[in-house]
């Protein structure tokens, strides 16, 4: 059984041939909901991110709808306290649990690294091309490295991919185990 809002999938047929994607996201979902999947990014024509709903859809079209798994988009706001150490080149974040670090097949814009960019563009005037050293899942939390600089990324890729820099992960627990343990 397919989740609640699990992806859709969809091989465009001869009959649906010509169909716009706006006509067959509505074969689908409510309007609001076709409309918000647009504005996020979560339609995809073969691995192509479409947002246009007057695309014309062809026979053999892979058509995949992509929607948030527990029903809501993320929203992410850059607390300035996350920010734990800034330079030209590079920027390291304290990392809350619960935020998607880049783009997710169904949200462009509700992550750490679009949220960052909006968040230097309005605190320094521009907006630079943030690159990622590495990445943390989703429920992790701690410190993320990007580069504010491409010149960086090379060094920076090789320091991780060398061993000089790298993660450590530390769990911490509440309480003890059961008496059944």
């Amino acid at each position: 059984m397919e989740p609640r809002n699990g992806p859709i999938r969809q091989t465009i047929t001869q009959q649906d041939a010509g169909a716009t994607l706006g006509e067959l996201l509505a074969q689908h979902l409510n309007e609001q909901d076709g409309q918000r999947v647009l504005a996020h990014g979560g339609a995809w024509i073969g691995r192509e991110r479409v947002q246009d709903a007057a695309r014309v859809l062809a026979t053999g079209d892979e058509l995949a709808i992509s929607r948030p798994p527990d029903g809501a988009y993320a929203h992410v706001t850059i607390n300035p306290a996350w920010v734990l150490f800034e330079d030209a080149d590079l920027i390291a974040l304290d990392k809350p649990p619960g935020t998607y670090v880049e783009a997710t097949p169904w949200d462009l814009g509700g992550n750490i690294r679009v949220a960052l960019t909006a968040y230097l563009a309005a605190r320094d005037g521009v907006a630079p091309t943030l690159h990622l050293a590495h990445r943390l899942d989703r429920d992790t939390s701690g410190v993320l490295l990007l580069s504010k600089s491409p010149e960086v990324n090379p060094a920076l890729q090789r320091a991780f991919a060398h061993g000089l820099a790298h993660k450590v992960y530390e769990g911490r627990c509440a309480g003890g185990p059961g008496a059944d343990v």
